[in-house]
């Protein structure tokens, strides 16, 4: 009996298959050939009469990018000014509330909309300027949210910021007795016409106004406090050491039309209303909304 190899035979079968000729349709591809060559035709006329750009075209874009960087860079800089300044404490007057090198975030909204009271921290020059748009934008673009976090500021090497707590607000008198801190209301004390010879004088500085102005706040000091006066009692003072007034006994300070009168929460380490007088609203920065 013949031993037939297995392998043999799927090998001869595979080359028989190979070697077979596969039906092919050629009168199908020959119907498909114009199809494929008017559809090819067709695309390349709708590349060849598709509408080029204009040369305008280019230049409009660029312009549109330029608008819009101009645009973002507008609206950075008016919430650097109105919304909200980063701002880093240097020094030990806010001490134990804030310390030195924190960082804050301030806003003059509250500025705009007359929202001062007491107990808010505010930051302003030291200058005790009015603020102006131009001297604000100027800022902005020294001072903001980059400057900030990297200690970079050029405004801050040409300035000094004073940042206070509010301890007195418009028609209020803050006056120092037995080295203590009192407060009361021109109303309170009868004195209310204080703010009409305060407007006066600011409307015209002339030698009557002048006087007259003189006058009412001697009137003003000369007032003793008494029960009907505040004593402050605050418990943000620095607890550390006592606060010395004793260097400002028997004076007293009058905030008139949109003034304030601030104090460090340091009370012995701090240059404030007692030294630089009161503060007007117009020349505030902002108050303080957050610390970091």
């Amino acid at each position: 009996m013949t031993e037939i190899d297995e392998k043999t035979i799927v090998e001869d079968d595979i080359e028989a298959v190979s070697e077979q000729e596969l039906p092919v349709d050629f009168a199908q591809e020959k119907d498909l050939a114009p199809e494929v060559e008017k559809e090819q035709a067709s695309f390349g006329e709708r590349w060849k009469n598709a509408k080029k750009p204009e040369p305008l075209y280019y230049v409009k874009e660029v312009i549109s990018y330029i608008l819009i960087f101009i645009l973002a860079v507008a609206v950075g800089l008016l919430i650097n000014i109105y919304i909200v300044r980063l701002s880093r404490v240097q020094g030990d007057s806010m001490v134990p509330t804030l310390h030195n090198n924190q960082m804050l975030g301030a806003s003059r909204l509250p500025v705009i909309f007359n929202d001062i009271n007491h107990g808010d921290i505010v930051i302003f020059d030291h200058t005790k300027e009015a603020r102006s748009f131009g001297k604000d934008l100027k800022e902005a673009l020294s001072d903001n949210m980059i400057t900030a976090l990297f200690g970079k500021s050029k405004s801050a090497e040409n300035h000094t910021y004073y940042i206070k707590r509010v301890i007195a607000v418009e028609g209020e008198v803050i006056a120092v007795y037995e080295n203590k801190l009192y407060r009361t209301t021109l109303k309170n004390i009868g004195c209310e016409d204080y703010l009409d010879v305060y407007d006066a004088y600011n409307k015209e500085n002339s030698a009557a106004n002048n006087a007259a102005l003189d006058t009412a706040y001697y009137k003003i000091k000369s007032i003793t406090p008494d029960s009907t006066w505040e004593l402050l009692e605050e418990s943000y003072v620095n607890p550390a050491e006592e606060a010395d007034y004793k260097n400002y006994e028997g004076k007293c300070w009058v905030c008139g039309r949109n003034e304030i009168f601030v104090m460090g929460d340091n009370r012995n380490n701090s240059t404030d209303s007692r030294r630089i007088g009161v503060i007007n609203l117009n020349c505030i920065l902002g108050k303080v909304l957050g610390k970091h």
